[in-house]
């Protein structure tokens, strides 16, 4: 951990033991264990490219104590082990039309485990919170749940962060989120590294979210990022959820979605300059939903998400498609089309038929400042 974050931890740990001994001793004692054991098997055959599979057990098995005056800590172990071993087996690869060896680890492929086999024991949480009225401060190792910026729990772990990360419900129907990230835990890695080790720089992410719900049925959402020196990006989201009701009931829902993405600083990508422009529609009755959804893209791909999030990306898919596609969606100048059928037979049971047409465009995408 950033030796910043080690010595504000330091101080606030002194702080919390110096509290009466025997009131943080029932604290630790009367805690909560949470054990989420997991096994998740990921098979993927494909042609002139590496397989990837793995048959991964462990999970998340974390403890939090009972608060003592508003202050808690919390601590989250994450393990992951591969039960097959594959290994890699030289394979053929085209690759933007030469010919190379693909050699990387069939298991470490499915991003179950770490990239080269290996398993992930890891603390992905070490944690204190403060809660006092309608504020919570939580520093040290902690997930993250923001647009732009999460815990992207889609495999076998989740992403985590080394932060300072302060939220605020003061005002009515209203959260006020700030953060300050240093380093963070992709979710197929075992090591905390630096948000642009990959651009080899080591830079913070700063970021201020506005949510708001006081009109009926509409939430609205403003997030501001800032990765310094690489890039801006401002998030915003309108979210109606009874923009139409109708007979028998039958009612429309609809979300209009916008991302501005700039070049920050010392431009390490370039002189980015683009967006994302995305709408959906649903019509829903009981347990039955229809969805319409279409996205653009401006002039640059989107950074952050798609095919880059494990490098200084760590976002889910920012896009309305609803399907995990690497990155196409996200290309400059590309545009989406997408329809979802969803049936809910249960409240633990449910099927959907999903279909996307993405028309990419060769030239603006070969002609982005950052091409994907």
């Amino acid at each position: 951990m950033n030796s910043k974050l080690l010595y504000s931890l330091g101080l606030l740990t002194l702080a919390y033991s110096s509290l009466n001994a025997q009131n943080i001793e029932t604290s630790f004692s009367n805690g909560t264990f949470q054990a989420d054991f997991r096994t998740f098997y990921f098979n993927g055959s494909r042609k002139q490219r590496q397989d990837r599979e793995a048959l991964a057990v462990g999970g998340i098995f974390k403890y939090t104590t009972k608060a003592y005056e508003g202050l808690s800590a919390g601590i989250g172990f994450y393990t992951s082990h591969d039960l097959l071993h594959r290994g890699s087996e030289p394979t053929q690869r085209i690759n933007n039309a030469s010919v190379t060896i693909d050699t990387s680890d069939i298991a470490g492929n499915s991003e179950l485990v770490q990239s080269n086999g290996d398993a992930i024991d890891t603390l992905g949480e070490v944690y204190l919170q403060y809660d006092v009225a309608n504020t919570s401060l939580c520093m040290g190792r902690q997930r993250l749940n923001t647009p732009m910026l999460n815990d992207y729990y889609n495999r076998f772990l989740p992403n985590s962060f080394e932060a300072l990360s302060v939220v605020n419900s003061s005002i009515d129907d209203t959260i006020i989120t700030l953060a300050v990230v240093d380093r963070w835990k992709y979710k197929a890695e075992e090591e905390f590294k630096s948000l642009t080790a990959s651009l080899g720089v080591d830079e913070n992410l700063f970021l201020i979210g506005l949510e708001n719900s006081s009109l009926s049925s509409v939430k609205l959402s403003a997030w501001y990022y800032r990765l310094n020196n690489v890039y801006d990006t401002l998030y915003t989201s309108l979210q109606h959820k009874k923009l139409a009701v109708l007979r028998g009931g039958w009612k429309i829902d609809g979300t209009l979605q916008y991302i501005k993405q700039d070049a920050s600083g010392d431009k390490v990508l370039g002189k980015l300059d683009t967006y994302l422009f995305g709408a959906k529609l649903t019509l829903s009755q009981s347990n039955f939903s229809w969805t319409l959804m279409t996205d653009r893209i401006g002039n640059d791909t989107i950074r952050g998400s798609g095919t880059d999030y494990n490098n200084y990306g760590f976002s889910k898919f920012v896009n309305f498609t609803d399907i995990q596609i690497d990155g196409e969606a996200l290309n400059a100048g590309a545009v989406s089309y997408g329809t979802n059928l969803q049936y809910h037979f249960s409240s633990n049971f449910k099927s959907a038929l999903k279909y996307v047409y993405i028309k990419q465009n060769d030239t603006m995408q070969l002609a982005s400042t950052t091409p994907n």
